[in-house]
C-alpha cells in the first residue's frame, strides 16, 4: 500500500506519449484515433466504477453526433472511423453492466431474483433488435449491430436498480440529465435563428448522414449535436416537461427535486429548441406526460386516461382519409392566423399525410392483414401502397398480423402489470413519482405509434429506458416505514411479583401497594407479625 509509487508513475506516462504520438502522427482520423484511446480509458473507468461508466455514457450521449460531425470535415475518414465514436456510449455502458454482473457473481453487489429477470429481458430485447434487423433487406451485419447495441440500453433495467436503489436517487439522474442537454438545447436555438454553419454543410453533404434532404429545401430543421430534427424533438419535449415533473415531487426530506428557478430556466430553453427541430408530432410526449402522471396516480384516472386513448386513437384511424383530404387547407389557414414565415414552419401541417397515408392505407386496408407480412422491404418506398410511418403498420406490413398481435398483447401485458405494480404502492410520494415514468415512457410509445417509432434512435432510446427503470425503482423500492416491525404482544408479560405472597397466591396480609419508583428504590417493605 506504501510501496514506492515512481514505477507506476513512469509507466503512465510513458503510455500517455504513446498514445499522444499514435494520435497526431498515425494513420487515419485524428478525433477518431483518440476516442479509441478514450473508449479503452472509460472502459476501464467503467469497470472500476460502474456508476462512474453509466455518467460517462450518459454524458457522451448528447455530443458524439458533433465529433462525428467535426471529423467528417477531415479529409480521412473511414467508416472503421465511425464505430470509434458513434460506440464510445455503448462499450462504455456495456462495460459498466460487465462489472455489475462481476461484482453481482462475487457478492460485491446483492442481487436479487427480480434483478436477474430484468436482466434477461434486456438480453432477449438486444437480441431480437438485432435478429429483425439482420433479417432486413437493408443494412446487413453492420445494421444488425448496430440496432442489437441501441437495443443493449435496454439494461438499464437491470443496472439502474442496482445503481440507484432509491426513487429520490433515481430523480437524480433526470436532474442530471437536464443540465447535459442544456447545451444541445442552446445550440439548437441557434441553430434555428441563424442557419447552419460551414462545416455543418460539408457534413450533410459528406453522404454519411440522410439529413442531406435539408439541402433540398429552404427552410431549417435543426438537430444540434445529435443526428437528426427528429431525435432532436423528441428529447426536447421530454426535457421540456421533466422540470415541471422534478419540481412537483418531492424528497423524502421534503425538499423538491428541482428548485423554481430551475424550472424557469430548462423550460423555455428546451421549448425553443422543440420549436427550432419543426418537430410538431413530439407535442404528443408533452400532452401524454402531463396527463399521464395525473391519471396514473388513482384507478378511475388509469381507466379514463386508457379509454380515452383508444377512442381517440380508433377515431384518428375512422377519419384519416378524411383529414388528409384536408391538411392542405388548414396549414393555410393557420399560416395566414400566423403571418410570419418562423410560424409558417412551426404551423405546417402537411407533414401528418405520411403518418395519415399509414392509417388510411394500412391499417384500415384489409389487404394489408396478413399472416406473415410482406418482408421488411416493403412499406419504406413513398411510392408504395403500403407506405407508413408508425409503429403499428411498421409491424403489419412487415412481419404480418400475428407479429402485430404478439406486439400488442405484450404492450398490454405490461402496462396491465406495471400499473397494478403501480397502484399497490402506499406511499403516495412514491405512487406519484412511479406515475410520471410510466407516464414519460408512455409518451414516447404514443409518439411512435402516431408518429414514427422513436424508440430504436440513439439518444431518445436511453432516456426511454432510464425513465422504464426509475419506475421499476419506483415499484420495487420499500420504504424503510414500511418494513416489517415486530409486533408488540397484546398478551401481558408475567413478571415475578414484586411483594410478598401468601401460600394460596394472594398478597400477603397488611401488605401496601408500593409506587413503581418506591419499590426500585426502597427496600422491600414485609407486614408486621
Amino acid at each position: 500500500m506504501n510501496g514506492n509509487p515512481l514505477p507506476t508513475l513512469i509507466i503512465t506516462c510513458l503510455l500517455a506519449c504513446m498514445a499522444c504520438f499514435s494520435i497526431l502522427l498515425g494513420e487515419g482520423n485524428v478525433l477518431a484515433n483518440l476516442f479509441l484511446y478514450l473508449m479503452i480509458g472509460g472502459s476501464v473507468l467503467a469497470f472500476a466504477s460502474p456508476r462512474a461508466g453509466f455518467l460517462l455514457c450518459l454524458i457522451s450521449s448528447g455530443y458524439v453526433d458533433l465529433v462525428k460531425r467535426l471529423m467528417i470535415v477531415s479529409d480521412r475518414v473511414q467508416m472503421i472511423d465511425l464505430y470509434y465514436i458513434l460506440g464510445f456510449p455503448p462499450v462504455v455502458f456495456m462495460v459498466s453492466i460487465l462489472a455489475l454482473m462481476v461484482r453481482g457473481f462475487s457478492g460485491t453487489v446483492k442481487v436479487q431474483r427480480w434483478h436477474v429477470v430484468m436482466w434477461g429481458m434486456a438480453c432477449f430485447i438486444s437480441v431480437a433488435n438485432g435478429a429483425l434487423s439482420l433479417v432486413g433487406a437493408e443494412g446487413g451485419f453492420g445494421r444488425a449491430v448496430q440496432d442489437m447495441a441501441n437495443g443493449a440500453y435496454s439494461m438499464m433495467l437491470f443496472a439502474m436498480p442496482l445503481l440507484y436503489a432509491r426513487p429520490d436517487d433515481a430523480l437524480k439522474i433526470f436532474r442530471i440529465l437536464l443540465w447535459i442537454y442544456l447545451p444541445v438545447a442552446m445550440y439548437a436555438i441557434a441553430q434555428g435563428l441563424w442557419g447552419f454553419r460551414d462545416f455543418e454543410i460539408l457534413y450533410l453533404q459528406s453522404g454519411y448522414t440522410i439529413e442531406i434532404k435539408q439541402l433540398l429545401t429552404d427552410r431549417v430543421r435543426a438537430f444540434s449535436t445529435l443526428n437528426s430534427p427528429t431525435s432532436l424533438g423528441a428529447m426536447s419535449a421530454a426535457m421540456m416537461v421533466l422540470p415541471w415533473m422534478l419540481w412537483r415531487s418531492v424528497r423524502t426530506n421534503g425538499r423538491r427535486h428541482l428548485s423554481f428557478m430551475e424550472v424557469l430556466l430548462f423550460t423555455p430553453l428546451f421549448a425553443g429548441a422543440l420549436l427550432a427541430s419543426t418537430s410538431r408530432s413530439a407535442f404528443v410526449i408533452v400532452i401524454v406526460c402531463i396527463v399521464g402522471s395525473l391519471c396514473f396516480r388513482s384507478r378511475l384516472g388509469t381507466r379514463l386516461f386508457y379509454g380515452f386513448a383508444v377512442l381517440s386513437f380508433a377515431g384518428l384511424i375512422a377519419s384519416a382519409t378524411y383529414l388528409q383530404d384536408r391538411l392542405e387547407d388548414t396549414t393555410e389557414s393557420l399560416i395566414a392566423m400566423a403571418g410570419s414565415r418562423v410560424s409558417e414552419d412551426a404551423l405546417n401541417v402537411n407533414t401528418f399525410s405520411d403518418r395519415l397515408q399509414g392509417f388510411a392505407m394500412v391499417l384500415s386496408n384489409p389487404e394489408a392483414y396478413t399472416w406473415t407480412g410482406y418482408g421488411p422491404e416493403r412499406g419504406t418506398d413513398p411510392s408504395d401502397p403500403l407506405y407508413n410511418h408508425d409503429l403499428l403498420s411498421n409491424i403489419l406490413v412487415r412481419y404480418g398480423a400475428v407479429a402485430l398481435a404478439i406486439a400488442v398483447l405484450l404492450g398490454v401485458t405490461f402496462l396491465t402489470f406495471g400499473h397494478r405494480q403501480l397502484l399497490a404502492i402506499q406511499d403516495l410520494r412514491q405512487r406519484r413519482i412511479g406515475a410520471m415514468m410510466l407516464a414519460l415512457v408512455c409518451g414516447m410509445v404514443a409518439i411512435s405509434i402516431t408518429s414514427g417509432n422513436v424508440l430504436n434512435i440513439f439518444p431518445v432510446n436511453i432516456l426511454f429506458w432510464i425513465a422504464a427503470a426509475a419506475a421499476v425503482i419506483a415499484v420495487r423500492h420499500q420504504p424503510m416505514g414500511n418494513k416489517e416491525q415486530p409486533k408488540a404482544s397484546m398478551t401481558p408479560q408475567m413478571h415475578p411479583p414484586m411483594y410478598p405472597m401468601s401460600y394460596h397466591g394472594t398478597p400477603a396480609a397488611g401488605y401496601r401497594p408500593l409506587h413503581p419508583s418506591q419499590r426500585a428504590l426502597s427496600r422491600p417493605h414485609f407486614p408486621k407479625a
